[in-house]
């Protein structure tokens, strides 16, 4: 489970790959993996845990039922 600290409530905004994303400060130098049909992916540090995670962001989870469906199969 998460840790209480405050960090986990401190939050910036940062761009990458020509997409804004709104992250937890502890998810640090956002590199640009790749784009597809639905959605952008990056790299970012970890800097709790000093690993590399991957992070994706779906574009327009919620358009239709079927990218709701997507969106949820994605969780």
């Amino acid at each position: 489970m998460a840790s209480n600290s405050s960090e986990q409530n401190e939050w910036y905004t940062t761009s990458c790959g020509h997409s804004i994303f709104i992250l937890p400060v502890r998810y640090q130098d956002l590199i640009f993996i790749g784009q597809g049909t639905y959605g952008i992916v990056v790299r970012a540090t970890d800097t709790t845990t000093g690993k590399y995670v991957a992070i994706k962001k779906l574009l327009h989870p919620f358009q239709t039922d079927t990218h709701a469906k997507r969106t949820y199969r994605e969780l």
